[in-house]
């Protein structure tokens, strides 16, 4: 017998404006790195697979520290922001994790990363990207959240 499980990723993103919110949605592919940190967690019993060793902790579009781990955000410039990244919840077969970032200026946002030791312009472990379609345009105020699920279906 041959058993099998399959992770899922699920990005819900918000966009809080003066004018109101947007919201934008949908499903994301999982990297070859999350299953196998998945199968390594399995063996060291390591919690939401190492995603908050270290956490980034900033909301203010500065730089992802080296060796932290969580969300961080891409602008169409290729520079990179970290989220200020926490747990909103998890249970037996999923987590979810929330980034949240704050403009003080313009930005346009691309891409949102997921996963854990940041270094050198990329994780060293990269669970998940989702590519923003359309990119996303911050002004001075407005606040970006990233809810980020990741669900192990088991069948």
């Amino acid at each position: 017998m041959q058993e099998n499980i399959k992770p899922v990723g699920y990005v819900e993103i918000e966009i809080i404006k003066a004018d109101g919110s947007k919201h934008q949605e949908g499903f994301n592919t999982i990297s070859t790195a999350i299953k196998n940190k998945i199968a390594s967690s399995l063996r060291t019993a390591q919690t939401n697979f190492g995603l908050l060793e270290s956490a980034f902790d900033n909301d203010d579009f500065s730089t992802p520290p080296t060796n932290e781990s969580g969300i961080y955000i891409q602008d169409t410039g290729s520079n990179k922001y970290q989220m200020k990244t926490t747990l909103h919840s998890n249970a037996d077969l999923s987590f979810v994790m929330k980034g949240t970032a704050r403009a003080s200026q313009s930005y346009t946002i691309d891409k949102a990363y997921l996963g854990n030791q940041y270094s050198s312009g990329s994780f060293t472990t990269e669970y998940s990207v989702y590519d923003f379609n359309p990119n996303i345009s911050l002004a001075d105020g407005d606040q970006l959240n990233v809810t980020w699920t990741i669900t192990i279906a088991d069948n």
